[in-house]
């Protein structure tokens, strides 16, 4: 039992060592494959970050459809890396949310379902 206790410091070293070197690093993070879409050349698209019950995600993502846009819908709650792809497109824009959808529309992360504001991004 003593050696037992001795080496239980040791082995709590050891995992976490393992679960460290798993970590990504912000430059060694894997572009998320549910964000890739094969699109032809001059195809508009928009990234919406929702949920399956989330009404205004479905009315952005219907709005953005009607509007000639690709929409690739991440799944924040099921999708295993959607929260984690929304949290990075937040902080490259400088932005937090209390709340979903999240767009990401022509370079700019639109926050809610601001159709005056996806208006005046598409309009250019």
């Amino acid at each position: 039992m003593k050696k037992i206790l001795k080496l239980l410091p040791i082995a709590a070293v050891l995992l976490a060592g393992i679960a460290c070197s798993k970590r990504e690093t912000p430059a060694a993070k894997a572009v998320k494959p549910a964000a890739f879409v094969h699109t032809q050349a001059g195809e508009k698209r928009a990234i919406v970050y929702g949920a399956d019950w989330c009404e205004a995600c479905h009315l952005a993502g219907a709005w953005l459809t009607s509007h000639g846009y690709t929409v690739i819908d991440r799944d924040i709650e099921k999708e295993r890396d959607g929260a984690e792809a929304m949290q990075d497109a937040l902080d490259a824009a400088g932005l937090t949310s209390p709340g979903i959808p999240v767009i990401e529309l022509e370079g700019v992360v639109v926050l809610g379902f601001d159709q005056k504001k996806l208006e005046k991004i598409t309009a250019k």
